[in-house]
């Protein structure tokens, strides 16, 4: 408040110092001049409307206002009207004639068919295709789309699935008939859904007309059945057999029928009466007729512990279109429950220290097994039995040695008693029995013996007389089965050749230090009893030793890699009996020798590190064989004396 006073007081004093001033001259402000203009401004507010005074009587005032009423209302009738005589012009022309409407839903399509039929029987639905358009349907397709599954009915192989068939065009307010076919496959109770789909055009317009009916039907009996017999309950390591039985429920034959079954953890397949298809769970069966059953057997090991239980799942249906090796439609499945118990009395045979079902040696190995008995009792058992009978080809009966048994050559069976071994006259409870013999398995190349996927099997029985504490005596009886694979004996070889082969050789012999002698490498690889798969030989060619890129013959694989020095034979698949029943397989190479100094009196060798590895698919082992490596020692021989060492 003091500053505004004080400016103010600021300004005065100025102005009053100007008044006093000698040369002050006031200064002159610009003023606005005033018109003359004259405003007319009523005094009061006059009524333009005309007064009720003026009419001559009350019904002129009355005619007054409807007029000024009528304009938006009778505006409105005349347009209404105006519209009526148009759609009542419009309607005429269309029904003598003029434009022709179309509709989809003037369409219409009915199926007739059963409402179930047996899978693998033949469907026949009829087919009405009705037309209520003023114009015809043109151009008509008929589209069926089948469910999966579906066969064709003429041979019950090919698959149906969308079925597109051009059909005659359909005249107005008039109706065409179609027939379908084909053959439903599924399980029993299923519900299948048939589309049946009509696409058409019409005279005057480039668009595409659709209409579609679907069709629900039930399937009331599977084509084909699969039921399962076998134990409920084994003992762990127990020999098992399931009994698949597959019986055609169709009026036709049924073609490419598989079977499946899922093995559970434990089971150990050891054999078919039918030889799988696939793997060792799959079989195709390529004809099943009428009321024809076929009849599969499958036996197998089973171990688990005491109450375990195991789940076997089999199925049944028809091949898959898309993959060979599984089930495109399912017939029937059967689920097999089974419990493993443990046994009065366990024994366990276990071979090189593996106690599994199945066990895989090499051909003339000889065989370490040891033999545990024990009593799960509270009871005494006496006078045990044990008896091991041996059956196979590849096993040699001359070469069993057991210090407690007594081997009976009539019928290939190892006897332990009390007689031989007498800790076995009483066994008291809980008590455990070991002992141990040994046996050779025969080498099959040696042996000469042609026999495809080789084994050995031993069937294990143990009898005995349980005593319970009232002095009771109750006959105990168990079996196992012990199952021996073979590997496949397979050989290989190496050879040096200079005078012979397919390749023409220099240099000196024998080999001269730093100058080149070429050699001849011939690599040779037979196959005894069973089917080998992704077979190769790889070898390392020492620093001393060139590759010369000579091949033969030249239809065999191989790669050579200069950087490693390492060559790689891809012999590929080995069918059983390959260097016996047929050709060995075989190839041959030129490679160049240049010796040092250092190796002067020796017999270098032209190769390093030859392996030979498969995959067994009999025993499902991967093969791995270190062959003997080639030096400089002709494998024909020479007339030269000591060709084979380096000289100076």
């Amino acid at each position: 408040m003091n500053d505004f006073n004080n400016k103010d007081k600021t300004r005065l004093e100025k102005i009053q110092k100007k008044l006093y001033e000698k040369n002050f001259v006031q200064e002159k402000t610009k003023r606005h001049s005033l018109d003359n203009k004259n405003y007319n401004l009523n005094t009061d507010w006059e009524d333009k409307s005309k007064k009720e005074s003026e009419y001559k009587d009350f019904s002129d005032f009355i005619d007054e206002k409807k007029k000024k009423r009528i304009g938006f209302f009778g505006y409105t009738m005349i347009l209404a009207f105006i519209f009526f005589l148009a759609s009542i012009s419009y309607a005429g022309y269309v029904f003598f004639g003029g434009t022709q409407t179309i509709s989809a839903n003037d369409v219409d399509i009915t199926i007739s068919g059963p409402v179930s039929v047996g899978a693998g029987e033949n469907l026949s639905l009829d087919l009405i295709i009705q037309n209520n358009n003023p114009v015809a349907l043109k151009d008509v397709d008929l589209i069926i789309n089948w469910p999966s599954g579906t066969k064709s009915s003429e041979n019950l192989v090919d698959p149906v699935n969308r079925v597109v068939e051009r059909i005659d065009d359909v005249e107005p307010g008039t109706l065409t008939r179609e027939t379908a076919e084909a053959v439903l496959f599924g399980d029993e109770g299923d519900n299948k859904e048939i589309s049946v789909k009509i696409e058409y055009q019409v005279d005057g317009s480039n668009a595409i007309f659709s209409k579609e009916k679907k069709f629900s039907i039930i399937l009331n009996a599977a084509p084909a059945r699969i039921s399962v017999s076998a134990l409920e309950e084994v003992s762990s390591g127990q020999e098992v057999e399931f009994v698949a039985t597959v019986t055609s429920n169709s009026t036709s034959e049924i073609k490419n029928l598989m079977v499946t079954t899922r093995y559970p953890f434990g089971f150990n397949f050891i054999k078919s009466s039918v030889d799988p298809t696939y793997s060792n769970n799959i079989w195709v069966i390529d004809s099943l007729s009428p009321n024809e059953k076929k009849e599969i057997k499958i036996r197998g090991t089973i171990t688990g512990q005491d109450e375990e239980e195991r789940v076997f799942r089999f199925n049944t249906g028809l091949v898959s279109d898309e993959n060979p090796e599984e089930i495109g439609v399912v017939f029937n499945n059967y689920i097999h429950d089974l419990v493993i118990k443990k046994p009065f009395v366990g024994l366990n045979l276990s071979i090189n220290g593996n106690s599994d079902p199945v066990v895989v040696v090499n051909g003339g190995e000889r065989i370490r097994a040891d033999l545990v008995f024990n009593n799960n009792t509270n009871d005494v058992i006496n006078d045990l039995d044990i008896r091991l009978r041996f059956d196979g080809v590849a096993f040699d009966e001359s070469e069993i040695r057991a210090s407690d048994g007594y081997y009976r050559s009539a019928d290939n069976t190892l006897i332990f008693n009390s007689e031989n071994f007498p800790s076995l006259e009483r066994i008291d409870a809980r008590e455990e029995i070991r002992t141990d013999f040994s046996f050779r398995i025969k080498d099959l190349l040696r042996s000469n013996l042609n026999v495809k996927n080789p084994d050995v099997k031993i069937d294990l029985m143990v009898n005995g007389k349980r005593v319970s504490s009232s002095n009771s005596e109750t006959e105990i009886k168990e079996t196992s089965t012990k199952v021996i694979k073979l590997l496949s004996d397979v050989s290989v070889r190496s050879f040096t050749l200079r005078e012979s082969g397919p390749f023409q050789n220099i240099g000196p012999i024998p080999p001269k230090v730093d100058t080149e002698t070429t050699y001849t490498v011939t690599l040779n690889a037979s196959n005894s009893s069973n089917d080998l798969n992704n077979a190769r030989m790889t070898a390392v060619l020492p620093q001393y030793v060139f590759w010369n890129n000579k091949v033969s013959p030249s239809s065999e694989v191989y790669s050579y890699d200069e950087n490693s020095k390492t060559l790689v034979w891809n012999i590929g698949n080995m069918p059983a009996g390959t260097g016996i029943n047929s050709n060995a397989r075989e190839i041959s190479f030129q490679v160049s020798l240049f010796p040092s100094i250092s190796q002067v009196g020796e017999k270098p060798n032209l190769l390093r590190n030859l392996t030979f590895t498969a995959l067994d698919t009999f025993t499902d082992t991967q093969i791995e064989i270190q062959g003997p490596l080639p030096n400089t020692v002709l494998t024909n021989g020479s007339t030269i004396n000591k060709h084979e060492i380096v000289v100076e």
